[in-house]
């Protein structure tokens, strides 16, 4: 999303919790079938198109939407939870996509 956003004029942050870029591909996937190499690669070309990065950031505690919203200036805020433990946020609306796909 960040590359295709980016290729389309916006500004992009991706803001990582972790020390370390690349969710589930660097921490979950095995070396041999996924070499680090071509997820850095791939980070690489996104910092070229002009997305910044930042780790070890956790929204919420570190920073929240509002001040993102606010202080920061972002027009617009996505949330890509990864491929972690559940927590849910309470937020209304949460629940939509797995309730389309009951139906």
């Amino acid at each position: 999303m960040a590359g295709d956003l980016a290729q389309r004029g916006h500004k992009v942050r991706v803001i990582e919790a972790l020390h370390e870029l690349g969710g589930v591909l660097v921490y979950g996937i095995p070396e041999f079938r996924l070499p680090k190499q071509i997820i850095r690669e791939q980070l690489d070309y996104l910092r070229d198109m002009g997305v910044e990065f930042e780790t070890d950031v956790v929204l919420g505690r570190t920073v929240t939407i509002d001040e993102l919203m606010g202080e920061e200036g972002f027009d617009a805020v996505s949330i890509g939870t990864g491929a972690g433990s559940p927590q849910f946020t309470g937020i209304p609306g949460e629940h939509w996509n797995r309730r389309v796909l009951r139906e």
